[in-house]
């Protein structure tokens, strides 16, 4: 029995280099996205120490390898590589939603993340703490998964008969692209009515536009709208040419909608809080295990619009970039925030290559606004609530697809937009205050 125990000193040693290749990098500087940042390891940095603690665990995952190269029934699934990337997943597991092994195609997807264009299912989709994969809202301007029948709030319990609370938020996204025209079938539970449901479509190339094609409006003769969905490379113009277009029709007050918005990367976020605020002041900070590890990050130079009153709409579905976004005009008191609690995801994943093509992600910072504010977990509290059913939430997400910035659509089925109703009376409101002080 004891000569299973005897280790393969290669295989010990590559082991090791993979622990010490996934631990042993600083903070490399933050890259575009809200959520990541790619490590580049140095010199120093290829090797580290495994202390006795380290090395007896080590043995110990080694001896259950071997076990089950010798004993389990299947050998064709003791396998070493399928064996350490089981470890990795359930390493990373343990630790928050958001820490993830991604395989060599895996990690080739997330590199192709917010291009502007994908090919797949058309839903926007977050793991919560349970494991469980929640619907949050169309990805594009034209979304099969929603015109088969899939809501908001709806828990995707399987992708094409495998399991989802298995996987983690990348394989679920992976296994849901592919060629277009290509079937998927999701198995979804919907909260609304208990059930489970089953639904068969094709994929289908999805546009990433951040600003809809009719996403920006004028409403009331002089409040402009534009409405934001996501946070994309594009966004940074898109909202200069809403923010021009608006400009020439001499509005007096912006509402900026992000409701629904998912997040992105974190340079189009800055971008867009840099045109509200002077180029230098503090966008975000980040802070990892030791307050010495604080990165600012700060408004850049582009064009501005430091004086037009701005409100902000948001709900319990803006997350991330949105959530950066709205807590810094908030702090800067640039802007009235107007809804409900966003969802509170702010921290900060670094994306470290493995030697296989693969690569782990994992936290080594959260995310605070301005004045201090704690983001993960805690959310953005709105200046002024205004709450409206469940149900209705639901609902006006698919709305919000065909019709932003419409408060009442003039279409059978159509619900109105009480929170958009509420912005733009209370934008309404400091326009008449500004112009009172002006006389």
């Amino acid at each position: 029995m004891n000569n299973i125990f005897k280790l393969n000193k290669r295989i010990r040693l590559n082991l090791l280099m993979l622990i010490s290749l996934s631990a042993g990098y600083t903070l490399a500087g933050q890259t575009e996205t809200s959520t990541t940042e790619t490590a580049v390891p140095s010199k120093q940095e290829k090797s580290i120490d495994v202390n006795d603690e380290g090395y007896n665990s080590l043995t110990l995952m080694m001896t259950v390898m071997e076990l089950l190269r010798k004993y389990y029934v299947d050998k064709d699934k003791v396998k070493y590589e399928q064996l350490v990337t089981g470890a990795l997943k359930g390493m990373l597991s343990e630790l928050d939603p958001f820490c993830v092994y991604e395989s060599p195609a895996t990690h080739r997807q997330t590199e192709q993340k917010f291009s502007g264009k994908l090919v797949g299912v058309g839903v926007v989709v977050m793991k919560a703490q349970d494991g469980s994969l929640r619907v949050v809202a169309p990805s594009g301007d034209d979304s099969p998964g929603f015109k088969a029948g899939i809501q908001p709030d709806d828990l995707i319990t399987q992708i094409d008969g495998k399991k989802t609370a298995a996987m983690s938020i990348e394989e679920c996204v992976t296994m849901m692209q592919g060629q277009p025209g290509t079937k998927i079938t999701l198995t979804v539970f919907r909260k609304t009515t208990g059930k489970i449901l089953t639904f068969e479509f094709n994929r289908s190339e999805i546009h990433t536009s951040p600003v809809p094609l009719n996403g920006v409006k004028v409403l009331n003769g002089n409040i402009g709208y534009v409405r934001l969905s996501l946070f994309t490379a594009e966004t940074g113009a898109a909202m200069d040419k809403a923010l021009e277009t608006l400009e020439k029709q001499n509005v007096k007050g912006i509402i900026l909608d992000l409701r629904y918005n998912p997040g992105g990367l974190l340079g189009a976020a800055v971008d867009v809080c840099s045109r509200f605020i002077k180029e230098g002041e503090l966008v975000i900070y980040t802070e990892g295990r030791a307050k010495s590890d604080r990165v600012d990050v700060n408004a850049v130079k582009c064009h501005k619009n430091l004086e037009i009153p701005l409100v902000i709409l948001v709900n319990n579905y803006s997350a991330s970039g949105s959530e950066i976004v709205s807590g810094c005009l908030k702090d800067h008191k640039r802007a009235v925030l107007v809804g409900t609690k966003t969802y509170g995801k702010g921290s900060v994943q670094r994306i470290q290559p493995l030697p296989n093509g693969g690569a782990i992600r994992f936290t080594i910072a959260h995310y605070y606004t301005p004045s201090a504010r704690l983001i993960d977990g805690k959310g953005i509290e709105p200046d002024i609530e205004v709450a409206i059913p469940y149900n209705d939430s639901l609902h006006m997400s698919q709305q919000l697809a065909i019709y932003p910035g419409e408060i009442k659509p003039d279409k059978p089925g159509l619900m109105t937009d009480a929170e958009l109703l509420r912005a733009t009376q209370i934008l309404e409101g400091i326009i008449r205050f500004n112009e009172s002080l002006n006389k």
